[in-house]
């Protein structure tokens, strides 16, 4: 399994209910190998306005294929 740990934080004026993110995934030739988008609970992940929180993102199913280099994040909603 691979987990990725970071940082999200909340620039706006209005708390967030919830967060999801695209995790792309490339091979060593720059080609697209996963990409998942990750939904998140609207309890664990409530961000209020100006608040910075860590999250925690595990992923079981990824491509052999992998490069092994951190996979680009995207705020999807």
């Amino acid at each position: 399994m691979v987990e990725i740990d970071g940082k999200i934080g909340n620039a706006g004026d209005r708390a967030l209910d919830t967060v999801e993110i695209y995790c792309a995934f490339y091979d060593s030739y720059g080609q697209l190998v996963l990409r998942s988008r990750v939904p998140s609970s609207a309890r664990a992940w409530r961000i209020e306005a100006g608040e910075t929180k860590t999250f925690r993102l595990p992923f079981d199913e990824i491509p052999e294929s992998w490069n092994q280099q951190m996979p680009q994040l995207i705020i999807a909603a």
